[in-house]
């Protein structure tokens, strides 16, 4: 483990997979523009690392970066749109934010009712 792994609690494998995440975002930002899918994508894996680690503000950001892709996308995208949703609910939740992540889950299904 480096020095400032240790410093912080967090194991080595921890941290390189981070960077790779987040690596993976810069990548797909930089090779397709930051208004695409696999940005998106890659945003939601981000998330989902953050969120496991209980980094609930973190994973909240990449959720809603994610999530306003998914938006500015528009059709075809809204059944990814409502998983982002649903996955930002969760953290925005777990942050302590009841009333608005209750709410994205609600707006979240009735997103994938209008899919069906």
């Amino acid at each position: 483990m480096n020095r400032i792994a240790s410093q912080i609690g967090a194991p080595d494998s921890t941290l390189k997979e981070e960077a790779q995440l987040s690596r993976n975002v810069k990548i797909a930002s930089r090779e397709y523009g930051f208004e695409h899918t696999d940005v998106a994508l890659a945003l939601v894996e981000l998330g989902d690392f953050y969120f496991h680690q209980e980094r609930f503000v973190d994973s909240s950001d990449a959720f809603k970066r994610a999530l306003e892709i998914y938006e500015t996308l528009g059709e075809g995208h809204q059944l990814l749109a409502a998983m982002a949703m649903r996955s930002l609910s969760n953290s925005l939740i777990s942050e302590g934010k009841y009333l608005e992540g209750t709410l994205l889950n609600s707006n979240a299904r009735d997103l994938i009712k209008a899919y069906q």
